[in-house]
């Protein structure tokens, strides 16, 4: 599995934040307040990203959310901001999980491209964003895109 290498800007996320064993109640939570209650003026087009953090000492966090131009974000929304990265997109396929030969696929490429480039982090926490293209829905098949941010090694 070779992943399509992309150099990013600033990303500006606003979605729902909650624990990652949650990730479920948060998409109802923002799909809930996006399209019903208090949606977000200043989306940029229509994906939808989650971003998942874990590892130290806690048990991880997830953020649902779409792209936004700026900080103005209505109450019970949390801003994201992904810095300037360059990273690895692996086409997943279907959007509802990775399965572990999957995994196992990416893993084995940052292993063997370890030397070069490591994972980045955000907050000291390591992280991986994923992506839904425009027009996704919950409840139809979607295909997704994993992004693992990499930090390029000087020598």
């Amino acid at each position: 599995m070779k992943p399509r290498m992309l150099s990013m800007e600033k990303i500006l996320i606003a979605g729902v934040m909650g624990s990652l064993d949650k990730a479920g109640d948060l998409w109802n939570d923002f799909y809930f307040m996006d399209k019903e209650k208090t949606a977000l003026q200043n989306k940029m087009g229509e994906e939808v990203f989650e971003i998942r953090s874990a590892g130290g000492d806690n048990d991880g966090v997830c953020l649902i959310g779409a792209r936004v131009r700026d900080s103005r974000i209505p109450p019970g929304f949390h801003l994201l901001v992904l810095p300037a990265q360059d990273y690895a997109a692996f086409y997943v396929g279907d959007a509802f999980g990775v399965d572990s030969s999957q995994n196992l696929a990416m893993n084995r490429w940052l292993d063997n491209n370890s030397e070069s480039m490591e994972q980045a982090t955000i907050e000291g926490q390591p992280y991986v964003v994923k992506r839904y293209g425009e027009g996704f829905e919950p409840e139809e098949d979607v295909v997704a895109e994993l992004w693992v941010p990499l930090v390029l090694k000087r020598d």
